[in-house]
């Protein structure tokens, strides 16, 4: 019966091994549970921002759209995507940042992403890439939640050089009125 008199040797050892095994299956469960996203970082006028990857369908070349009467000013048309047409729409000019100068031939691109049941072509400017983060790196907003980006941001990255703004999707095209 455990407890009944002194424990011998291999019991102890027994009992160690089973300790160990336990703490590596917690710790294992801990670094499972710290979280990795994908995000793509792009630029949008004079910051960077990123989306999670999981919502980005197509990185490609600006299409030309059929326009749309009627629409607000920052939905450029319709574009046709694969087998879908898709509302385009102009961020910059969404945000109000089209005082930064642009040269729409020079690294502009079209980001095709989804949040819920709305997918809708973005345009915005050069595409950075993807990075990979663990989710406490990616901060409360504070630095930018004085800009116009402000109440489309889930959080922040603070890398050495920069402010990364990481978009809340699903509220910037609740804003945009793009559904």
């Amino acid at each position: 019966m455990v407890g009944d008199g002194p424990r011998s040797k291999d019991d102890r050892l027994f009992d160690a091994a089973e300790a160990q095994r336990e703490a590596r299956g917690s710790l294992e469960e801990a670094v499972a549970g710290a979280q990795r996203e994908a995000l793509l970082a792009f630029e949008l006028g004079p910051h960077t921002v990123a989306v999670k990857a999981e919502h980005i369908h197509e990185v490609t070349d600006p299409i030309a759209p059929v326009p749309l009467p009627q629409a607000p000013a920052h939905v450029k048309g319709l574009v046709l995507v694969g087998e879908r047409i898709l509302p385009q729409v102009d961020l910059l000019h969404f945000l109000r940042l089209e005082e930064v100068e642009r040269d729409k031939d020079a690294f502009g691109r079209m980001l095709v992403v989804e949040a819920g049941t709305d997918r809708v072509a973005l345009l915005c400017g050069r595409v950075r890439g993807l990075t990979e983060r663990h989710g406490r790196t990616i901060l409360e907003p504070s630095v930018l939640n004085g800009t116009v980006l402000g109440p489309y941001l889930a959080g922040e990255i603070h890398d050495a050089h920069q402010v990364i703004g990481v978009i809340d999707l699903g509220a910037l095209l609740a804003a945009a009125a793009v559904r």
